[in-house]
């Protein structure tokens, strides 16, 4: 696994100069045009609980027929929603998570780590990219999301990396397939990033991730700017090599 110091300590914004790359930061609206955002939306049901969910997300450019393949690993959804607002979701209980699968791909809106995402397969010429998470749950305040964790509330089935979903976690890993791992600061809820790298490593040696002080995944979006450039300057020379 490559590791590469990028930003200061948990990722925290400064007030550096303007960095100096000569990567080119394609605009939202131009990556808009090119790639088709999809999503696996569903509601994990319980006998006690009931939680919006998304085991996947796809991204496609619509105008290459190869498949090179990207795999990138976050640590939930967040805000994401399907791009009707009236679609209706299907309720999964915990119980038949295997029954998973059936539910169908449908548009998605996407938010701005995704746009990053979109300049990687531009950059290095990936056909296609598959988005899951340490978590299911879309939930957009990640702290809320940790308490709930630590509080032990939350769901085992709502992970791809619970015991019951190995088989589902497989198949997103081929021998064509480039891994990287992007979840940010997961320190809060160690055990599911451990158990996440474990499983990972056992699948495929092609992982590639940024990482800053402390050995912290950093996140391809966070709010600074420049440190979005940054990201984007030390995958690029990762992959490329």
């Amino acid at each position: 696994m490559l590791a590469v110091i990028v930003l200061d300590d948990n990722n925290h914004q400064t007030n550096d100069k303007k960095y100096q790359t000569m990567t080119e930061f394609i605009k939202a609206a131009d990556l808009k045009k090119k790639y088709q955002v999809k999503g696996r939306f569903y509601v994990l049901t319980t006998v006690n609980s009931i939680t919006k969910c998304r085991s996947l997300l796809t991204i496609t450019d619509t105008a290459k027929t190869h498949k090179k393949k990207l795999l990138v690993i976050m640590l939930n959804p967040g805000s994401s929603q399907p791009l009707d607002k009236e679609y209706l979701e299907t309720e999964i209980l915990a119980t038949q998570i295997d029954k998973l699968n059936a539910v169908s791909l449908i548009d998605a809106k996407p938010d701005t780590t995704q746009y990053q995402i979109m300049r990687v397969m531009n950059e290095l010429q990936f056909s296609y990219a598959d988005i899951i998470n340490l978590y299911d749950i879309r939930e957009p305040k990640s702290g809320i999301l940790f308490d709930n964790a630590k509080k032990g509330e939350l769901q085992t089935e709502a992970s791809i990396f619970a015991d019951t979903r190995q088989s589902e976690l497989k198949n997103y890993f081929t021998t064509d397939t480039t891994v990287i791992l992007a979840w940010g600061n997961a320190k809060p809820i160690s055990e599911i990033e451990k158990k996440a790298i474990d499983n990972i490593s056992k699948l495929t040696k092609k992982i590639f991730t940024v990482r800053g002080n402390d050995n912290i995944i950093c996140h391809p979006s966070p709010q600074n700017h420049n440190f979005k450039i940054k990201w984007l300057d030390n995958i690029y020379g990762q992959l490329k090599a």
